[in-house]
């Protein structure tokens, strides 16, 4: 098996990143903390606090469809759940529930895959 190496890969025109069209590689993700505080991130373009752990984010690049799978977790302890809701191919809405199942904050990691537009 071969490696390949390369400090940048550019698209034809030698003036930017490759565009990942029908690939298998995360097309979106992030680290979100409490009250929608992108602290780092891949193809999101923004985030809006809804309440209490409820945050949604938007792509810079959005999706072909309403159906790709974004799981994610919450980092701040195991008492803390994660549910993606309202998908739309530019946007999607995270949930965090504690234990009791209440609303809380916690820092979060999402990725995204699937077909961009």
């Amino acid at each position: 098996m071969s490696d390949i190496r390369a400090n940048t890969i550019s698209d034809t025109s030698g003036n930017g990143p490759i565009n990942l069209h029908k690939q298998s590689a995360a097309k979106a993700w992030c680290h979100v903390a409490p009250y929608a505080v992108l602290n780092d991130g891949f193809n999101i373009s923004g985030s809006i606090d809804n309440g209490p752990g409820d945050i949604t984010l938007s792509f810079t690049s959005g999706f072909s469809s309403i159906r790709y799978p974004t799981p994610s977790v919450a980092q701040n302890g195991v008492d803390k759940s994660v549910t993606v809701t309202g998908p739309t191919t530019s946007s999607f809405t995270l949930l965090c529930f504690g234990q009791s199942g209440g609303a809380g904050n916690s820092t979060i990691h999402t990725v995204s895959f699937g077909d961009l537009a």
